[in-house]
Formats: C-alpha cells, sequence, structure tokens
C-alpha cells in the first residue's frame, strides 16, 4: 500500500513525524505548520456574545495557543489517538488529573496515589478529598 498523508496508518514513523498533524497554513501555503509569534488574537466586534470556556477558536494563549493546538495534533498523529493535550508546566498537568479525579472521588469511585507524589499536588489532593468525603483514609 502506497504512503498516504491523509490516511496516518499508511505512514511510516519517520514520515509520521514529519507530515502528522500538519495543518497547511491558509495565509502562505505552507505545507509544514509555522510556529506563530502571537500572544492574542482578533475578538468578534462584540465580545460580549463570545463563549470564553468554548474550545473552538483562538482568543488568548492563556486559554489555547496556535502553537499549542498544532502540537497537541502532532502528538496525538505519533501516538495514534483521538486526541493529546500537552500543558505548560507539570504542575499544570497534574491539577489536569487532579479534578479529573475529584469527580471519581465524589461519585465514590477509587482513586489510587502513589505515596511518593509530587508534594503539593499530593497535599492538594488529599485536603480536597476530606474536605469532599471526611469519613474517607488519606
Amino acid at each position: 500500500m502506497r504512503p498516504d498523508k491523509k490516511n496516518l496508518s499508511t505512514l511510516s514513523a519517520a514520515t509520521l513525524a514529519v507530515h502528522g498533524g500538519n495543518v497547511t497554513d491558509a495565509t502562505t501555503g505552507a505545507v509544514r505548520t509555522p510556529l506563530v509569534m502571537a500572544n492574542s488574537y482578533l475578538l468578534p466586534e462584540d465580545p460580549a456574545t463570545m463563549d470564553w470556556s468554548s474550545p473552538d477558536g483562538l482568543v488568548y494563549t492563556r486559554n489555547q495557543g496556535h502553537n499549542q493546538v498544532c502540537l497537541e495534533k502532532k502528538l496525538a498523529a505519533l501516538e495514534g489517538c483521538e486526541a493529546a493535550v500537552v500543558f505548560a508546566t507539570g504542575v499544570a498537568a497534574l491539577h489536569s488529573v487532579f479534578f479529573s479525579f475529584l469527580k471519581a472521588v465524589t461519585t465514590s469511585l477509587s482513586v489510587i496515589l502513589r505515596i511518593r507524589l509530587y508534594g503539593v499536588f499530593s497535599r492538594s489532593f488529599c485536603l480536597s478529598v476530606m474536605a469532599l468525603k471526611p469519613h474517607l483514609s488519606t
């Protein structure tokens, strides 16, 4: 079978690393996703009509930036999965996992954590669990 950039499963790992997740730039026609040096983006005429929590569209790089979106697409393509998420720091990644687990804790599912875990994270998690479910042990 001939490799097809639109069908990622036909690509070798090396080709996937180069072409996977790329988006052709509409402005320049570049076939490799360019880096965008912007920290804010064009807002609609009336910003009050925006859904600021929507993942669609770029507003400000603290929410989501072009480079971040493209990196997530590239990582998802390399890993062969639907989506990937990247964070600016390890603590941001841990907090994402933390808030995902909070739903499990509040619905009586089990959550298992390693004893050796980043200190700030484990203290935050344990204090929050104890506030939500004081009968649980940590």
